[in-house]
């Protein structure tokens, strides 16, 4: 499991952990200038729990309250980004967004010149594990958990998104269809292929077992 974060450490700040805990139903966010809150609301055995309040309610320059609905369990996030930056002798969480595999949601808050960038992206095949960071009287710092994916069926669904349509495979520019996952290309001119011979992200080149001419390899453009 990786950790990722907290960007921020202010001293007397409380320091918050939800890990282990995954399904999110929906998202609570005061704010006005800054984040001043965020609270969770988690699907677990079957029932809606909340999470505690990290930041508070009602204070000076937080006149906004939004709650983010997920589909769940269908919609599932797959990072969040944002700034922080000074306030009031703090640096703390001024703007926050949250993305999923189906929308962004934000950003909440607001950042001016001197607010840094954070930028965390899981992707839609790791599993998000929980949050982390610090608060008091508002969101100083956040992170994140996340799981890697370990099954090679979620790989082989990745391959399948960036899939190539329309594969095709050369030879004394002659171009003839190929299949590039799997199946080799099928015999040409009654040779197999020794072994695949990877030239870059974008080519692979199959390497027959008798020779053919030198300057003249199969390849297949991704």
């Amino acid at each position: 499991m990786f950790k990722m974060g907290t960007l921020n450490q202010e001293s007397g700040a409380k320091t918050w952990d939800d890990k282990g805990r995954t399904g999110i139903a929906q998202i609570f966010i005061s704010h006005g200038d800054r984040i001043h809150s965020l609270q969770f609301q988690f699907v677990e055995n079957g029932t809606l729990v909340l999470s505690d309040k990290y930041g508070r309610d009602g204070c000076p320059g937080s006149p906004k309250f939004h709650a983010v609905e997920l589909n769940y369990p269908s919609e599932l996030i797959t990072g969040i980004s944002g700034y922080y930056g000074p306030h009031v002798g703090l640096r703390s969480v001024t703007s926050i967004s949250f993305i999923t595999n189906k929308a962004t949601y934000g950003p909440f808050g607001c950042h001016a010149q001197g607010c840094t960038a954070f930028d965390f992206q899981i992707g839609t095949h790791n599993k998000l594990c929980g949050f982390h960071g610090t608060s008091d009287w508002e969101l100083y710092s956040i992170g994140l958990y996340m799981e890697p994916m370990t099954t090679l069926c979620n790989v082989n669904i990745l391959q399948e998104k960036g899939n190539i349509k329309n594969e095709k495979a050369s030879c004394k520019g002659r171009l003839f269809d190929g299949i590039l996952y799997g199946v080799l290309l099928q015999d040409y001119m009654n040779m197999t292929y020794d072994r695949m011979k990877s030239i870059n992200d974008s080519v692979i080149e199959f390497v027959p077992k008798c020779s053919i001419e030198k300057d003249s390899p199969f390849q297949v453009y991704v």
